[in-house]
């Protein structure tokens, strides 16, 4: 016996599931796009008529032919993501791009700016489990190349930043906040250690982008939710993601072919 592997695993959970007679038919989609701001999944259902809710599991939508499909809704920080995601994996699907907000930290950042979170510091309580004693998770390096390619043709540039996972909002103490500037962070969140961790732990790619909402300093907070340029930005920056998803399902099908 190993007592260091789970007694319970998401791979079991969906077998249990499929014997009460869930999931027949299902057919895993390729790639999915998190949508950590319900506005943003609001968004996409009110702007696109391709999309559909999943018969098979809440949150998910199918995106056309069902190859993509958006994650929203879901609940908030690592662990509803990482219930989700494990059982999407168990399932089949192998690709997650992830799109959110993010604070700066010290004015690192402006309101509004796109980022790509390259990697993040695993300062909450999910992420740890699939670290194995690291401190920083990363993005699949593949998938972020490719990001950066597609959005240097889209016209966007977005800089490179390094996130601090943090998911006791409201105990980001300035002690909490000095440690993450020393490891380097630029922005906090809730969820991204996580999604990177899980990718690495399960071989699947992932990848996190992000516009920045508020700024966290040691003077104190300043939140901007409700800006035009961040719900522009916003956005923007999903329907981006949406058509890089469907491009990659494209690629995939003209790799195996």
């Amino acid at each position: 016996m190993d007592l260091n592997q789970p007694i319970v695993t998401a791979q079991a959970a969906i077998e249990y599931k499929k014997m009460q007679g869930e999931f027949e038919g299902y057919v895993p989609p390729d790639v999915i796009l998190i949508c950590y701001q319900k506005s943003t999944l609001k968004y996409f259902l009110q702007t696109r008529k391709d999309i559909q809710k999943s018969d098979y599991l809440e949150g998910l939508f199918l995106v056309g032919d069902g190859r993509v499909a958006i994650l929203g809704g879901f609940g908030i920080g690592a662990p509803a993501l990482a219930c989700k995601v494990e059982q999407l994996i168990a399932l089949g699907s192998s690709k997650f791009i992830a799109v959110g907000t993010a604070g700066t930290l010290e004015s690192k950042f402006t309101i509004g700016q796109t980022l790509i979170a390259t990697k993040a510091f695993a300062n909450d309580g999910v992420a740890e489990h699939y670290l194995n004693g690291q401190e920083f998770a990363f993005c699949n390096p593949e998938l972020c190349d490719a990001w950066k390619s597609f959005e240097q043709e889209k016209g966007l540039d977005s800089q490179e930043a390094i996130s601090w996972t943090f998911s006791a909002i409201f105990k980001e103490t300035p002690k909490a906040l000095n440690q993450a500037l020393n490891k380097g962070c630029d922005v906090v969140e809730m969820e991204i250690a996580t999604l990177y961790a899980l990718g690495a732990d399960k071989n699947v790619q992932t990848l996190t982008l992000l516009v920045v909402s508020d700024d966290v300093k040691f003077s104190g907070w300043n939140p901007q939710f409700k800006s035009d340029l961040l719900k522009t930005n916003l956005h923007n920056l999903a329907d981006l993601a949406l058509i890089f998803c469907m491009q990659n399902v494209e690629d995939l099908a003209l790799t195996l072919d």
